[in-house]
């Protein structure tokens, strides 16, 4: 079961939230040919006053911090396509540049 977490740094209007939840968890199901109900997605909102970047304090960019647990043994092209599907996700929903989205992938 792929379990995604989104963290973000930044307040989002609340009617871009569930969209962007959507897209993300159709954009999984696409790219793991999973099945839907065996996709969780779940979205923490942030505040940039919780949030410090190394030296440079408070970042400019809206970063999207999104945590990917996954059971271990897909294929590598399988987590790149997943990569793509959730970047293109938040960030057309958030209106953000991938460059702002950091994903990790941990497979258990």
């Amino acid at each position: 079961m792929p379990i995604i977490l989104i963290c973000d740094t930044h307040p989002r209007a609340d009617e871009k939230i569930r969209p962007m939840l959507q897209a993300v968890h159709r954009g999984v199901v696409q790219a793991l040919q999973a099945r839907p109900g065996s996709v969780w997605v779940r979205y923490e909102p942030g505040r940039p006053e919780h949030y410090w970047e190394g030296d440079a304090g408070q970042p400019e960019g809206q970063q999207v911090l999104v945590f990917v647990n996954l059971v271990e043994g897909r294929a590598e092209a399988e987590k790149h396509a997943l990569f793509g599907a959730i970047s293109a996700a938040i960030g057309t929903s958030f209106g953000i540049a991938p460059a702002y989205i950091w994903m990790r992938v941990e497979e258990y």
